[in-house]
């Protein structure tokens, strides 16, 4: 047998013995999407106009860490040794890097979803994430619209910042920012995408483009529209047979497995050579709305840190002078205040869900984690597991596969996942 032969045989034996030890469902999942579902929405109160009761914050903390404390401690035995050894090491990296920032809890409990969902159904995760999500979002939109919380507008009078009128309002519709609720309404599509395991059929794409185009016109945000256009554009070249067979090659899931990594390198490598006196660096970073400037005089005054440094930014003008600084950059955001350990635990993870799902020929999930990181050049949404579930799915169970991975020829009236998977001769692909 050659070499390339053993090691199909070897890669074909470790899928096979993967899809066993996932058929097990873990008994404590319970606990693990309750805690999931407790953290969304204990976060949201930093996004939405909600306010919370002071003294329900720390006693959801709380519960949170121990709904996942105990549903890790519970489900070792799922655990390979690799996933033991290197969960003490991420947690601390994370707890360190979050405690410098001055952030603490969102990483150490980003971590412990992504270990603690080992043995549990990825599909159960984003279906979490759209029933909690989904009802935070319609809920918080009627809300504003309906004057039970306020509907903040704000002028986009920011200078350098933006491309329209001053007197251009954009609604947050319940939101802090008018970006934040934009880019939540991408995420539950870009998660329902991911769920259904297939490609849109043309109704939802009209659905979507209906509702994109409504949240355009409250919010003006265009990158954020853009980012849900690309996801339609591609689900229907995809059903259309346009680019099939590219999805299929190795070379374009090797790109995509490098995805994450380049879209880290990129927002950098253009911030660090912004040069505001080049008139064609000026117009890039005005097309950006001043992400490169900004994210430029972010490293100029602190540079980039190990594991995780405070740096102040503001979302508005402040009546002491301070002029917005957010760093509307997962990535920048990621090497300036979160550190380069951090950094580098975060896209390995990713360079590793990517590479498993080619394996599996799982476009869909390969897809779904290339829209998620090209947002996080556009916004810091990416990098924030209450927003983003594809993190989640580095030891989650991914036994159902998707429609796209079980066939090619997946037609109008083809079925979703979950009854695809209930078909017993379904056939599943490792990478030829």
């Amino acid at each position: 047998m050659s070499e390339r032969s053993q090691l199909q045989l070897e890669e074909e034996q470790a899928l096979e013995r993967e899809s066993a030890v996932v058929r097990e469902e873990n008994p404590t999942a319970i606990l693990y999407l309750g805690g999931l579902a407790l953290f969304i929405i204990r976060m949201m109160d930093a996004e939405t106009q909600w306010e919370y009761p002071t003294i329900l914050l720390p006693l959801m903390d709380l519960l949170v860490i121990t709904l996942l404390t105990a549903h890790v401690f519970l489900s070792l035995r799922y655990y390979e040794p690799k996933q033991i050894l290197l969960f003490p090491i991420a947690l601390l990296v994370s707890a360190i890097s979050g405690f410098n920032a001055g952030n603490f809890l969102p990483w150490v409990v980003t971590c412990m979803l992504v270990f603690g969902a080992v043995g549990i159904d990825f599909r159960k995760i984003l279906k979490v994430y759209l029933l909690v999500g989904g009802t935070i979002c319609v809920t918080t939109v009627i809300a504003s619209l309906v004057g039970v919380i306020e509907n903040v507008t704000d002028a986009l009078d920011m200078e350098r910042n933006s491309l329209l009128d001053e007197a251009s309002e954009r609604q947050c519709l319940g939101y802090g920012w008018s970006t934040n609720m934009a880019n939540h309404v991408f995420f539950l599509v870009l998660t329902y995408f991911a769920w259904i395991g297939r490609r849109f059929k043309f109704k939802e794409m009209l659905l979507f483009l209906i509702l994109t185009l409504w949240v355009l016109s409250r919010t003006l945000s265009r990158l954020s529209t853009l980012c849900v256009v690309m996801l339609l554009l591609f689900s229907l070249a995809y059903r259309l047979g346009f680019i099939r067979r590219i999805m299929n090659s190795r070379i374009t899931i090797y790109m995509l497995i490098l995805s994450v990594p380049f879209f880290a390198y990129i927002s950098y490598y253009m911030t660090a050579s912004f040069d505001e006196t080049s008139l064609e660096w000026v117009v890039i970073d005005v097309l950006l709305t001043g992400r490169l400037s900004i994210g430029l005089e972010a490293l100029e005054s602190t540079g980039i840190s190990l594991l995780g440094q405070e740096y102040e930014m503001f979302s508005s003008a402040r009546d002491d002078g301070q002029m917005y600084n957010y760093l509307d950059n997962s990535y920048l955001q990621l090497i300036i205040i979160y550190g380069l350990f951090y950094t580098s635990l975060l896209i390995a993870a990713y360079i590793v869900i990517v590479k498993q799902a080619g394996r599996r020929k799982d476009v869909i999930l390969m897809v779904s984690v290339f829209m998620a990181g090209f947002t996080g050049l556009i916004a810091q949404h990416f990098i924030e597991a209450y927003m983003n579930p594809f993190l989640l799915a580095l030891f989650a169970s991914h036994e159902m596969g998707t429609a796209e991975s079980l066939t090619d020829e997946v037609e109008d009236g083809s079925e979703s996942v979950a009854e695809i998977a209930d078909n017993e001769n379904a056939e599943t692909y490792g990478i030829a």
